[in-house]
């Protein structure tokens, strides 16, 4: 009896010597890949000045009243000098100039942006642009802008 008893240790010592061999030999030989791909957004955004959006009126007029050639009552003019610029000169209290601003996503994501207006002072004046009164339309939002440089909060 003692013999089997023996036999049957033994057996029992090499399956579990076995068993821990091969697990630990699982373990350090065992191999696992993972393929991460990342694409980077393509983000593509244009701002463009409408000229041809360009409407003036003066005090004691309305907009319906509105001029698209840029001129004010007192001798002042708007000029679109290019797509990212609009010119105001000699503008007197009451002058109105309403423009619109295009901003095109060509993006392949959804992107938020935001408008800032930016005064560039005349030697001699200063910087003007707390004296105005600027308001920022964004859809059915409306945003005043008050500052040498504002902006609008973030849109999408």
């Amino acid at each position: 009896m003692k013999k089997k008893a023996l036999l049957s240790s033994i057996v029992v010592i090499a399956v579990c010597l076995t068993i821990i061999a091969g697990s630990t030999f699982a373990l350090f030989t065992s191999k696992q890949e993972v393929n991460i791909a990342v694409t980077a957004a393509n983000v593509d955004i244009t701002a463009k000045l409408d000229g041809n959006s360009l409407k003036t009126w003066s005090l004691y007029e309305t907009e319906d009243d509105h001029r698209t050639d840029g001129t004010f009552t007192n001798g002042g003019l708007a000029t679109v000098t290019d797509e990212a610029n609009l010119l105001l000169e000699l503008m007197t209290p009451g002058d109105v100039a309403k423009f619109t601003i295009v901003v095109e996503n060509n993006s392949n994501v959804h992107v938020q942006y935001r408008v800032r207006m930016v005064s560039s002072p005349v030697t001699g004046y200063g910087d003007l642009t707390e004296a105005l009164s600027i308001v920022a339309t964004i859809g059915d939002n409306t945003y005043p802008v008050t500052g040498s440089e504002s902006a609008t909060i973030w849109s999408f």
